[in-house]
């Protein structure tokens, strides 16, 4: 459908476990969905399993939340998607402050900073 425009489009998502606003199983299905839109603009070469992460990292913030990142990759090693759950936290900026950050949580900024500068190259 994408024709020439066609790409593999890198993906990465924040979701707090407990989040009465977006619940959590829609952050599942944003990585699942984007496996699958990779998956098409790739040609059927990327083909990512959401039970199968490539890795699986337990963290903790001193003083706030658990979190579990997992991340898969594309056949080449490279990393597509990045998927954070933040454990204990609502419907919020995670790592922000405000009326709707957590600075309990792991900083979403960082996070997605670091992961997008893996692709400017």
């Amino acid at each position: 459908m994408m024709g020439h425009y066609a790409r593999v489009v890198p993906t990465i998502d924040f979701q707090g476990s407990v989040d009465p606003v977006v619940w959590p199983v829609n952050g599942d299905q944003v990585i699942q969905q984007w496996m699958e839109t990779d998956h098409d603009a790739s040609g059927g070469t990327y083909n990512a399993n959401f039970l199968a992460p490539a890795t699986t990292t337990h963290g903790q913030v001193a003083g706030g939340h658990s979190y579990t990142t997992y991340t898969w990759n594309n056949n080449s090693g490279q990393e597509i998607e990045e998927y954070w759950v933040v454990n204990g936290m609502g419907h919020a900026w995670s790592g922000g402050s405000g009326l709707w950050g957590d600075p309990q949580g792991p900083s979403t900024n960082l996070a997605m900073y670091n992961f997008f500068m893996r692709f400017s190259n």
